[in-house]
């Protein structure tokens, strides 16, 4: 299974701005089921009632940490990296999902989707997801 992330539009523009920190901000990850990207979303309640409700999941998902210095620019490309590995849910029943979203829970902006291109399961312990020892996403602001 092929796995897209997706910045949203809006959300680039709130980072680039400054009105989504991404260090001071508190970021969250939530995982989806039935949701589908769509660039014109901005806000967590667009996509809020597709968040999974099984095991005991928590709902508005699992924090993540930013590094100071998370945001690093070389060239024309702009990377943002998190100081975590890996974000991990847990619960004593299975979790299953088909998406994620990074959204800003400080503003309830959304930052990005992922779409794991199929459903991801978990049986009684950790559902995680594992980050790119490059970061979360990495744009290219011009492209060729």
């Amino acid at each position: 299974m092929a796995v897209v992330h997706k910045v949203y539009p809006e959300g680039m523009k709130n980072i680039l701005n400054g009105s989504t920190d991404l260090v001071a901000n508190t970021l969250k990850v939530a995982l989806l089921n039935a949701t589908v990207y769509n660039a014109a979303h901005e806000d967590w309640t667009d996509i809020s009632t597709g968040e999974i409700s099984s095991g005991d999941y928590t709902a508005g998902g699992e924090t993540l940490t930013m590094a100071a210095g998370g945001i690093t620019v070389a060239g024309e490309t702009v990377t943002v990296k998190s100081s975590d590995t890996e974000t991990v849910f847990t619960s004593t029943g299975s979790i299953s999902a088909t998406q994620a979203v990074i959204y800003d829970s400080t503003s309830s902006k959304l930052v990005s989707h992922i779409d794991f291109g199929g459903t991801e399961e978990s049986v009684d312990g950790e559902w995680k997801i594992t980050w790119h020892n490059d970061g979360q996403f990495t744009v290219n602001v011009n492209p060729a």
